[in-house]
């Protein structure tokens, strides 16, 4: 079933999607540096990518290189869950997962994200309807607005895309072990009744957020109850994590949200380098390069908490902290990281 999906037996390693990180330039990184095997955008509102298309393209912009890269929806209204869907697969993108874990209260709220495991027939019936979407687009009987397939095209152009109709585009769940209480096997086998290509679950409640431990057995429990594959998420912070979830679950892949900022080789099978100060100052410099080459006009500032990431390892940074979090430009940039010395 994995080899179907991905076509490879090996463990799948992957980067998480996450709102205000994952964007085309980190994405850029951690598969230079670690050569992942899947890489998801930024979380991307249904509605909104329909009723502000142009607003929204930032999230979405990857390169060729990031293949196979996956664009992640949220939302809860059926019709913009199809809309969304076959403008994802008019760009070109090689999967669409759909969020049902994102424990922000605000999305939660409206009925999108975390909610979806309380509702569960809007689940299910996101997931066909992503699905149709997929199919309709690939016979050419889909119908949105003219004003999308342009933007679509434009974009195409622009960011140099190869756009190949006989591509497999996977339709998947990420989600979480349960709203208020575990009720992960339950909750599973009733995902796995759509068919998604795979699920991806954080093993926490939405209750929990990012609070208390991970519940590794729950994935164990996952992959025992569905012939699905499963990827593993939550507290894998190094390689040893991904070994000993492997180990302990038997998932079919593993993803590494947090545990990669500041650290976007961590995902590389062979973890041979020495990551020294020289070596992350270089990645700084490279990551900055991609922001302003990706971003154009976007605010050097939104950077700042990357840059606190990559340094926070080092013996004596809160000196360099202070000053790396107040840059406005690549020279200011620059002049911070070639004058101080933290190691």
């Amino acid at each position: 079933m994995i080899k179907k999906v991905f076509f490879t037996k090996r463990t799948i390693f992957t980067l998480a999607p996450m709102d205000g990180f994952t964007d085309c330039a980190f994405r850029e990184l951690v598969k230079e540096y670690s050569n992942c095997d899947l890489l998801f955008t930024e979380f991307v509102n249904c509605e909104g990518l329909i009723k502000a298309t142009n607003k929204l393209l930032n999230r979405l912009r990857y390169t060729e290189f990031q293949r196979p890269i996956i664009a992640q929806l949220f939302g809860y209204e059926l019709d913009y869950f199809y809309k969304a869907s076959v403008f994802l697969c008019l760009l070109g993108f090689d999967g669409i997962d759909i969020n049902m874990g994102c424990p922000s209260r605000n999305i939660e709220s409206r009925g999108g994200g975390a909610r979806l495991i309380k509702n569960r027939q809007l689940a299910i019936e996101i997931i066909k309807t992503v699905k149709k979407a997929v199919k309709n687009y690939k016979s050419n009987n889909y119908k949105i607005d003219n004003n999308l397939i342009n933007i679509a095209e434009t974009q195409i152009k622009e960011w140099n895309i190869k756009v190949n109709k006989k591509r497999r585009i996977t339709v998947s769940v990420k989600t979480r072990i349960g709203y208020e209480k575990d009720i992960t096997e339950d909750w599973i086998k009733y995902l796995a009744k759509s068919k998604p290509d795979f699920i991806s679950i954080h093993a926490r409640t939405f209750k929990q957020g990012y609070k208390g431990k991970a519940d590794w057995n729950a994935i164990k429990r996952a992959v025992k109850s569905t012939d699905v594959p499963i990827i593993a998420n939550g507290d894998i912070i190094s390689p040893k994590d991904i070994q000993k979830i492997v180990k302990q679950t038997k998932c079919q892949g593993v993803m590494i949200g947090r545990g990669a900022l500041g650290k976007p080789w961590i995902l590389n099978r062979k973890q041979k380098k020495i990551y020294d100060y020289k070596f992350v100052k270089k990645i700084i410099l490279e990551h900055a390069h991609l922001y302003l080459k990706f971003r154009r006009g976007d605010k050097f500032y939104e950077l700042r908490k990357h840059f606190s990431k990559y340094i926070k390892c080092f013996r004596n940074a809160r000196k360099l902290r202070s000053k790396i979090v107040r840059v406005d430009n690549m020279s200011q940039l620059i002049k911070i990281l070639g004058t101080n010395s933290i190691i």
